[in-house]
């Protein structure tokens, strides 16, 4: 008889190792899996589900030995995932079956002991999220792009209704992949619906990120579109209602370049050129206290060269010369300006 697991599990929504872990079916498991789907911590958990927290807090070693007296078979795949050992998975291979099977051998091939990953056909829901990622990538590698665009959109499909922070992450490794293939109107839309995923729960660094990278992507093809522009100074304006300059100097200060780089941009019209440009002004202003020559070269310079463009742009307005107000825009698309989205591409590691 297949082992059937506790559903719905919260895999894939926290950093590895927990997003490939189970948690078994003991007292108090569905009011913990409950809490993790939103994206939080739980204040207490059994005994049982120890090694959960402890894997959150990327106590890989403590959570396996919290494991070592469960002989379950959750447990035992667990300890795998903590501890992935070629000799662990051919004896694990001959006792898992079903859905445990098939995440055993994820994280196999994720661990580089297998060549392929498992058969995706028979899966649904969270698993299958788990699951379908892995074939993208193996598609991506054998360059075919179009079965991994397939194989993440069947993965949204299967977890949306389930484990929406899950749902997000899958939309923004989506859209990473359209990116990648120049289908910007696509990237785009799964953006924005990985930011309505995340809405109201948990994990706001994520959120932050997400509104962060499609703030960029807006206004990397905008091509002085005033909707994407105004678009992308939204999501960089969400994004600094978690960035601070306390605890993500490097976000915040990006976040606020780029933004006063927007605001610039859209300041197309006599009767609001001179609120947008006061406003890149600030927001120029509080990147510098990130950026500075000795630390952030590159950046500081880049800031520097926007201060100076729109002060120039404020004087011509106080004088009244709009055509040098228009000059001061050309020359900010034109003089050493980063591109937006690689630029927030590059942070990804850090802020996440």
């Amino acid at each position: 008889m297949t082992h059937q697991l506790l559903h719905p599990q919260p895999l894939g929504i926290f950093p590895l190792p927990a997003a490939y872990l189970v948690v078994p079916p003991v007292t108090g498991a569905e009011e913990v899996c409950a809490v993790l789907l939103d994206g939080y911590v739980p204040e207490r958990v059994p005994i049982a589900l120890r090694f959960y927290t402890l894997a959150l807090a990327n106590e890989k070693h403590a959570a396996w030995l919290a494991l070592t007296e469960d002989s379950s078979l959750e447990a035992r795949y667990n300890r795998f995932v903590l501890q992935s050992k070629p000799a662990q998975y051919s004896c694990l291979r001959h006792e898992l079956d079903g859905e445990l099977a098939a995440l055993l051998d994820l994280v196999a091939y994720t661990a580089g002991i297998i060549d392929a990953p498992p058969a995706a056909d028979r899966l649904h829901g969270e698993v299958a999220g788990c699951v379908l990622p892995a074939h993208a990538a193996y598609a991506l590698a054998h360059h075919h792009p179009d079965r991994a665009i397939a194989a993440l959109c069947r993965a949204v499909e299967e977890v949306s209704p389930i484990s929406p922070l899950f749902a997000a992450q899958l939309l923004a490794h989506l859209a990473e992949t359209y990116v990648q293939y120049e289908q910007m109107p696509a990237a785009l839309q799964a953006l924005r619906d990985a930011l309505a995923f995340t809405s109201g729960r948990g994990l706001p660094d994520l959120r932050a990120y997400f509104a962060l990278r499609l703030g960029a992507l807006c206004q990397d093809h905008a091509n002085g579109q005033e909707t994407l522009l105004h678009e992308a100074s939204v999501w960089y304006e969400e994004a600094l209602r978690y960035y601070t300059r306390d605890h993500a100097p490097e976000p915040f200060a990006a976040a606020h370049h780029h933004l006063a780089l927007a605001y610039l941009a859209m300041a197309s019209h006599e009767n609001s050129a001179r609120l947008f440009v006061e406003r890149a002004v600030w927001s120029l202003h509080q990147a510098l206290t990130v950026y500075a020559a000795e630390t952030h070269y590159e950046y500081w310079h880049s800031v520097q060269s926007s201060l100076t463009q729109a002060q120039q742009m404020l004087l011509a307005l106080s004088n009244g010369h709009t055509s040098s107000l228009e000059n001061g825009r050309e020359d900010l698309a034109s003089h050493g300006q980063p591109a937006h989205a690689s630029c927030i591409d590059t942070m990804a590691v850090s802020i996440l």
